[in-house]
């Protein structure tokens, strides 16, 4: 079976259905080994009205298709079989040939008649279809002839899109409706243009556009869902898909966190044998658009602090809890279509902060090794600090394919630590301390915009950072001994940011940090001149362990430590019965006449106040120290010569006053602080 077609200048094609025993044949003309370029050879005979109607005749015929001749699937049939050889298409001796399969989605029309009678008749009946939404006019673009498919977005801040089917046919009156399913809706004629009738439609969005909170499972199924229409009734049938025309964007800046200090650093009398014994290691990596292609972001990034820093200098104060001068997080701002949307920071902060509390773990096993003698530790963590600015929507190309449109705009310090922690060395006669330091950081930035279906759809920037820490020595001064601290630290941090990575989050971060431990090694000369020889003296503080692990963001509700007000109650009376028991009275008249209060009142009015603060780091260690420090207090109060007893007035003026306040507040969370800021 021999089929003729018809070139751009009516010279003469023949396609042949049968295989080839020759194999492909050069006369005259290279062979055409680009499919690409095969495929604009098959277009162009398609323009051609003379050869749509051959080739409606071949599918016909040749390949028996009596379905909607508008498939795509028939032409990609016919493609393939160009490129195994089953078809040849020549002019004269020449072989236009394709190796590879070539999807189209061209459609071929309805079948008419092909005798050769009425020839010069039926060139001169056009039968034509075009589409066109309704941004064609604001942004210029042509009208699709794509006869059968086209794929729109709403404007912003609606959900109907006008789908104009554009429909000519000389040879007979045009319908009155085309059809629209689901639900069986009448598409009226309303106006022309150009020859053609103009079929408008309304094609609604109608999935939920209600979804404000991405971090859930239900947002992102909301806005990957899309609306499928077919308009039957003109040359083919119309496929309208719609998709959701909602426009999100995410703004993010943390506050810094609060520093944390516990226990008594030796400063008095104490010479530091190199008072900064490590420099910062920072590593920066910035991420270089080059990579994907992608434009220049249009977002800015509001980079400025917060201005909140409770760190004090040593033996300073702070304020009661009630009057802590916080600030709140305000910088966390999510909108659809630029309204700004109510948003539970919490939920948005609450993996930092789990991670955080990981960290602050370490802080506790170093608790526990240390010494009891001359120790201190300050701890000065910082997590995703800096901004962030994302903004995402389905968007219309030029040529009507709807993609995702990424903007981003990242500049984040993920992991900074500054960390000090000394310990005593006993046993020497005088005052000494070890001491380790760390300090360095690990920071991300990039700046891009996917603002085309051609660029890759999303990326990820892999980010890992070092910070080396060192140990030093300070000794009493005027003292002939010396102590030398050996030994090293150091904390490997990871890090991957990714853009639009298929997990259902235009943004995720994971992380994780390495601490090699500290292991600290001193060694104590002794005598006149160093003359009384030389100890070591050696402890573990931390083991090597992973202090921080995980992904941000993630819908995981933030779970701090918690001990309850019947445990601190019974760590208090334990603590106040041991040895001699602390003592409350009521001095009334009469010599035997005083009221006194119990050990069980005295702990439970004790742990109502401590119970209402909120931000106290609530772990068993923590408690246990605090604790002994009011047990301290209350010494120190009742002590009197002839009876040791606290008066009444004067312990309910302890419980409500700075002093047990004070001790509260030197123990804060650095992370239930945050989450107090956040509304926790």
């Amino acid at each position: 079976m021999t089929e003729e077609l018809f070139g751009p200048a009516d010279e003469v094609y023949q396609l042949t259905v049968a295989p080839r025993s020759d194999g492909p044949v050069r006369q005259g003309i290279e062979l055409l080994e680009d499919p690409y370029a095969v495929l604009e050879a098959l277009r162009g005979f398609l323009e051609e009205p003379r050869n749509v109607l051959v080739v409606r005749r071949l599918l016909r015929d040749g390949y028996g298709q009596r379905d909607d001749p508008s498939d795509p699937r028939w032409l990609e049939r016919l493609a393939r079989d160009i490129a195994t050889g089953a078809l040849t298409l020549r002019r004269v001796d020449d072989l236009i040939h394709a190796r590879d399969t070539l999807p189209s989605v061209v459609d071929f029309g309805e079948l008419t008649p092909t005798d050769d009678e009425g020839a010069e008749e039926r060139e001169q009946h056009v039968r034509d279809q075009m589409l066109q939404c309704e941004h064609h006019d604001s942004d210029g673009r042509d009208i699709l002839e794509e006869l059968n498919r086209i794929q729109v977005v709403p404007s912003k801040g609606t959900v109907v899109d006008q789908v104009t089917v554009h429909f000519k046919d000389t040879g007979s009156p045009p319908p009155p409706s085309l059809t629209a399913s689901p639900g069986g809706v009448d598409v009226p004629q309303n106006g022309a243009s150009g020859g053609y009738t103009l079929y408008p439609f309304d094609a609604e969005y109608t999935g939920d556009v209600d979804q404000g909170n991405f971090l859930w499972p239900a947002f992102w199924r909301a806005y990957q869902e899309r609306t499928n229409y077919q308009v039957r009734g003109a040359l083919s049938s119309v496929s309208i898909e719609v998709f959701n025309p909602r426009q999100y964007k995410l703004e993010f800046k943390l506050p810094p966190f609060k520093s944390f200090k516990t226990g008594f650093e030796l400063t008095k009398d104490i010479e530091r044998s190199g008072r900064r014994i490590t420099t910062a290691d920072e590593t920066h990596v910035k991420w270089e658009r080059s990579e994907s292609q992608w434009s220049p972001s249009s977002l800015t990034l509001d980079t400025s602090s917060e201005g909140y820093d409770s760190r004090k200098a040593p033996g300073e104060r702070r304020s009661t809890d009630s009057s802590l001068s916080r600030t709140p997080i305000e910088s966390i701002a999510f909108s659809v279509d630029d309204v700004e949307q109510s948003v539970a920071v919490l939920d948005y902060i609450g993996a930092i902060l789990d991670m955080y509390e990981t960290c602050m773990k370490v802080v506790e096993a170093i608790q526990e090794n240390a010494p009891k003698v001359g120790w201190y530790m300050s701890f000065d963590l910082q997590l995703m600090q800096g901004a962030l600015a994302i903004e995402w929507y389905w968007k219309e190309h030029t040529d009507h394919r709807v993609f995702q449109y990424v903007d981003v705009n990242v500049s984040l310090t993920i992991f900074k630590l500054v960390f000090e922690l000394g310990i005593g060395i006993s046993g020497l006669g005088f005052k000494a301390q070890v001491f380790a330091q760390l300090e360095g950081g690990l920071s991300v930035s990039f700046d891009a915009k996917r603002d085309s279906p051609e660029l890759m759809p999303g990326f990820a920037v892999p980010a890992k950072g070092w910070i080396k820490g060192a140990l030093g020595a300070r000794f009493e001064a005027g003292n002939f001994f010396k102590a030398e601290g050996k030994g090293e630290t150091g904390i490997e941090v990871v890090a991957e940011i990714g853009i639009n990575r298929g997990r259902s989050k235009m943004f995720h971060g994971d992380f994780y940090a390495n601490w090699t431990g500290i292991v600290v090694t001193a060694e104590v000369s002794g005598g006149l001149f160093g003359l009384g020889g030389k100890r070591t003296w050696t402890r573990t503080l931390v083991g090597p362990t992973r202090m921080l692990g995980g992904q941000w963001p993630k819908p995981e509700p933030y779970r701090p430590p918690h001990v309850s007000k019947t445990r601190i109650k019974s760590v208090l009376q334990r603590t106040i019965t041991k040895g001699l028991n602390v003592r409350v009275i009521r001095t009334v008249s009469g010599l035997f006449n005083d009221e006194h209060w119990t050990p069980a009142q005295i702990a439970e009015t004790l742990a109502n106040t401590i119970d209402q603060h909120r931000t106290w780091h609530r772990t068993d260690k923590v408690l246990e120290g605090l604790s002994h420090a009011i047990r301290g207090d209350l010494d120190e109060m009742g002590a009197r010569f002839g009876r040791d007893y606290i008066e009444e007035s004067d312990f309910l003026g302890y419980v409500r006053g700075s002093q047990l306040q004070g001790h509260l507040d030197d123990a804060i969370s650095p992370a239930r602080d945050m989450a107090a800021r956040a509304g926790a």
